[in-house]
């Protein structure tokens, strides 16, 4: 058995998925084969935690952008005062619970998801459907953790990026 980094293996990219590289590769300065073992080994990738149930993605997000197990998130989760899950403001106060650390919010006025969120960085968003649903997605250093999914996925090839923002909440500075 070889070590990570040792075999070399030749992989057709999108091209969107080699502009989203080539961006990281200019930030970081390092070469496109470490920023995929970056990513690939990364706890971004490692972390991604999925939802149990089909109304429960602030619990994965929180678990994700915290660091921490989907049971451990849970009973820090507060009441909610809808039926169909958290308001913007009780994830405000949920996330800064679940990572010690206090979030702003801010609405969103794009119609399309992802605008800046290429950069280092934790982020929640919540999106809307076309069909009006709504769903909380974590965002870290560039990588879309939908709860929905098995694991992160590249903000250009995130199978949801036409999908309206509606808020993000950041870590406040």
């Amino acid at each position: 058995m070889s070590e990570l980094g040792t075999d070399t293996v030749a992989i057709s990219l999108p091209v969107e998925l080699i502009a989203a590289l080539d961006r990281i590769v200019t930030r970081t300065g390092e070469s496109r084969s470490a920023v995929i073992r970056e990513l690939l080994l990364s706890k971004h990738l490692l972390g991604h935690v999925i939802q149990r149930g089909d109304s429960d993605c602030e619990v994965a997000v929180a678990a994700t952008l915290a660091g921490m197990s989907y049971d451990a998130a849970l009973p820090l989760q507060p009441p909610w005062t809808r039926k169909d899950g958290l308001t913007v403001k009780e994830m405000t106060r949920y996330l800064a619970v679940a990572t010690g650390m206090p979030w702003a919010c801010r609405k969103c006025d794009s119609s399309t998801f992802g605008a800046d969120l290429d950069r280092p960085g934790k982020s929640a968003c919540l999106l809307r459907s076309p069909e009006g649903n709504y769903h909380w997605i974590a965002v870290v250093d560039g990588v879309a953790h939908d709860p929905e999914f098995t694991n992160g996925s590249l903000l250009p090839v995130y199978p949801r990026a036409d999908w309206t923002e509606c808020y993000r909440l950041t870590v406040r500075p």
